[in-house]
């Protein structure tokens, strides 16, 4: 190997490994975030006065991972809107499709008003095979589908947008995220379930075009407003608010 050639190896290997090793920390202290917060601040349940009942699955998301204040997640937002209703939240954080079926095993009720699943992105990140989060979740929605008439089944942004991301990593979130959208994009409605996405396509994904609105400080979970915008979008575009108000 020439003089020339190896200049041109060791600048290749440079432009690869810096990047790595910046991914790498960055993935770490997300990691320390997550433990750190742990979704213990956050109620598991808020007691209403009706006997109508709303559960949650799911991941951090669900659990509201990254808002400032218990009110901002999806969880107090519904207390605030139907404060008569029981809502009982038994997402955790790092949860995959594997999960959902124990956590609704573990729920308190035999039937729901609405079930709310959010899922998704930690088998997009951890490299689930794709038939096997199809099965997984059909097997959780059979099983939601049996206690609530309404289920509703929402996936994360396009985590090849999420600031905490590098390239090239960010071009496999990318497909990978827009994979998993056409998975539940097609098994929802055969299962009996509403599917609410929030995964777009580099050219119009709003999350990726303005990240410090859409995105907390750990440059992977919503933001408040994230967060609001989201509730706001869910509950226009699917039955949800007329279901718990009855």
């Amino acid at each position: 190997m020439n003089a020339t050639s190896r200049l041109l190896l060791s600048s290749l290997l440079s432009s690869l490994v810096l990047p790595a090793a910046i991914q790498l920390s960055r993935l770490a202290a997300a990691r320390r975030s997550v433990r750190q917060a742990g979704g213990r601040r956050w109620p598991r349940v808020y007691r209403g006065a009706s006997g109508r009942h709303c559960l949650l699955l799911g991941d951090s998301v669900a659990l509201g991972l990254g808002a400032s204040e218990p009110a901002r997640t999806l969880a107090g937002q519904l207390r605030t809107d139907f404060s008569e209703v029981n809502v009982e939240c038994r997402a955790q954080p790092g949860a995959r499709g594997r999960d959902l079926s124990a956590q609704l095993a573990g729920a308190q009720k035999s039937r729901y008003a609405a079930i709310i699943v959010s899922i998704g992105g930690n088998d997009i990140v951890r490299g689930t095979p794709d038939a096997e989060f199809r099965r997984q979740l059909a097997d959780a929605l059979r099983a939601c589908t049996a206690r609530s008439r309404c289920v509703i089944v929402a996936n994360c942004a396009n985590l090849g947008g999420a600031p905490l991301f590098l390239w090239p990593v960010r071009l496999w979130l990318d497909a990978r995220s827009r994979r998993f959208r056409r998975i539940m994009r097609a098994l929802c409605p055969a299962l009996g379930a509403q599917f609410v996405n929030y995964c777009m396509d580099a050219d119009n994904d709003i999350f990726r075009r303005s990240p410090e609105r859409f995105y907390a400080p750990d440059r992977i979970h919503p933001s408040d407003y994230a967060y609001r915008l989201s509730y706001l979008y869910l509950s226009r575009a699917t039955p949800l608010a007329s279901v718990l108000a009855r």
